[in-house]
């Protein structure tokens, strides 16, 4: 293995590393920090804390016990500049007195950090090295960047059908369209999410929990994010799942009726003037929101194609048909011509039994994002 094959091993190290705590990190990246001494062994490693601290640089660094053995320095983001509610990273990384280099996998779009730390670095005879896993890295911390640089967390859908596209069947009957481990495997993908974004159409219909049940993944639940223009669910929400568990996981509501004097026990209420999908994720930014996993029925996912506004796809196919007069997980999309579809690129394929997932990624949405590196 070539030093630059090793490099990029250990950098890939950390990416994987970054990945277990995704959806729990937000309003920061999930990062990851890997330090090595002379010959390229592993001395320690840190991956950014849960809400966001401590960052994974300073988790790295204290777990050293001698500090004059780090010689190398992976980090899947650029270290951060800025006095926040902490020092900055790079004061901590700055101490280590044998630090020769620096492996970034890319650039910090943060106005106050942007390659401000790299060029501190450099001006101190430290080695940087911006690692040709960029895209993996911006990727993998997708709903930060689109956060900083296109005022939107990052979208993904899920979408569980019949092999013919279907999500129910005419009469609204879908359970279960998917098998046991398909839906085993959604409790994951949801730990991986800051927050569920719904309709309260989807919680009239299906009376969801939208928590993740697995007990190694439950401790740290997503946000429930319910649409609800008309505030519908007031009428009924004595009965709904999504209620009776607001205590024990964060549930906000955004509607457009006056909520001056509507207080619901353990949600919280966003009025908006209208509950169009770019004010709410203007709001989602605000509240520090970057990833959005989106679990709906098919006029959301419908809106969502139409503005272009969805980043990756997990969708889960199974050996059903259910025919014509099943309902369609995506509705009318008025193409009329083949060349102007949007266009998902296949990341990765899964099976469980019989069931297909295919998880895609909208190339064009990231490509607004990359254009800035």
């Amino acid at each position: 293995m070539t030093a630059s094959e090793e490099n990029n091993a250990i950098i890939q190290k950390a990416l994987n590393l970054a990945k277990k705590n995704l959806g729990k990190t937000y309003p920061n990246p999930s990062v990851a920090c890997i330090l090595t001494n002379k010959k390229n062994k592993i001395l320690s490693s840190g991956v950014t804390g849960i809400g966001g601290r401590p960052h994974a640089e300073i988790i790295a660094i204290k777990k050293i016990k001698n500090i004059n053995e780090v010689e190398n320095l992976y980090v899947t983001l650029e270290p951060c500049f800025h006095h926040g509610m902490t020092e900055p990273c790079i004061n901590e990384i700055l101490k280590l007195p044998n630090l020769k280099n620096v492996f970034i996998c890319t650039k910090d779009p943060y106005h106050k950090v942007n390659e401000k730390s790299i060029n501190l670095l450099k001006e101190k005879n430290i080695n940087v090295f911006l690692n040709d896993k960029k895209n993996d890295a911006i990727i993998l911390n997708q709903g930060f960047f689109s956060t900083q640089l296109i005022n939107r967390p990052t979208i993904s859908v899920k979408i569980a059908t019949s092999l013919d596209g279907k999500i129910a069947c005419k009469n609204g009957q879908s359970k279960w369209i998917t098998n046991e481990k398909s839906r085993q495997f959604v409790q994951k993908i949801r730990s991986q999410y800051d927050c569920i974004l719904t309709t309260h159409k989807t919680i009239l219909c299906d009376n969801p929990t939208l928590n993740v049940r697995y007990p190694k993944l439950s401790k740290h639940q997503p946000i429930r994010i319910i649409i609800d223009r008309n505030f519908t669910l007031l009428k009924n929400f004595e009965n709904l799942n999504i209620f009776k568990t607001a205590h024990s996981q964060k549930t906000i509501l955004f509607t457009e009726k006056n909520i001056l004097n509507i207080t619901l026990e353990n949600i919280q209420l966003i009025q908006l003037a209208e509950c169009n999908l770019k004010e709410i994720f203007a709001k989602l930014c605000d509240l520090g929101i970057t990833r959005v996993l989106v679990e709906s029925g098919g006029q959301l996912i419908t809106s969502l194609f139409r503005e272009r506004s969805i980043d990756k796809l997990y969708w889960f196919q199974s050996n059903k048909i259910i025919g014509n007069d099943g309902i369609p997980a995506i509705r009318d999309l008025c193409a009329d011509n083949i060349n102007d579809s949007e266009i998902f690129r296949l990341m990765d394929l899964k099976r469980f039994d019989d069931d297909i997932l295919k998880i895609l990624i909208n190339e064009e949405n990231l490509s607004k994002i990359t254009y800035y590196f």
